[in-house]
């Protein structure tokens, strides 16, 4: 008796360990996204002694979901910005929680941040990276984008990445 529970705990153990590996890959499309227009409605902002600002903003505007090649899908999105800024080097680290609004779902997630100014109103360069969960029509994918954006070039919000589907 004692030799079946260990025979049957042993087989749903490995069950376990190995139905995963079976699971087929998710698949992998290339997609850009570009946000426009819009809202910047800055809120609160708070400076230490030692010369760090943080600041907190809420944007919105228009974003465009290209899948592949196909059609964009408009729609709007939403994001609260903690903005840190270090008033002696000049390095600013944005993170941003955004909701991107599509007819028939969302994706919602995190976006990273770090700017490289020349002074407080140069910006030298942009590196952005987010992450973001689908639900309702994209319930279960992932939508994984980045975006480096360099002073002089002409499309400072195209993100590129892709769109993970299980």
């Amino acid at each position: 008796m004692g030799r079946k529970i260990i025979l049957i705990g042993m087989i749903a153990l490995m069950l376990t360990l190995v139905a995963p590996a079976l699971a087929e890959p998710a698949q992998r499309i290339q997609v850009t996204v570009e946000t426009s227009g819009g809202s910047n409605i800055p809120s609160e902002t708070h400076q230490t002694n030692g010369g760090i600002i943080h600041q907190e903003a809420i944007r919105t505007g228009n974003v465009k979901l290209t899948i592949d090649g196909q059609t964009p899908i408009v729609g709007t999105y939403s994001e609260t910005v903690h903005i840190t800024i270090n008033t002696k080097t000049g390095d600013v680290v944005l993170q941003n929680s955004d909701v991107l609004t599509f007819p028939g779902g969302t994706f919602e997630g995190i976006k990273q941040t770090r700017q490289v100014t020349a002074g407080p109103t140069t910006i030298l360069s942009i590196e952005q990276h987010a992450v973001f969960q689908g639900y309702g029509t994209f319930d279960g994918q992932k939508l994984m984008i980045s975006m480096d954006w360099a002073q002089g070039d002409p499309t400072p919000r195209l993100y590129t990445g892709i769109l993970l589907i299980p």
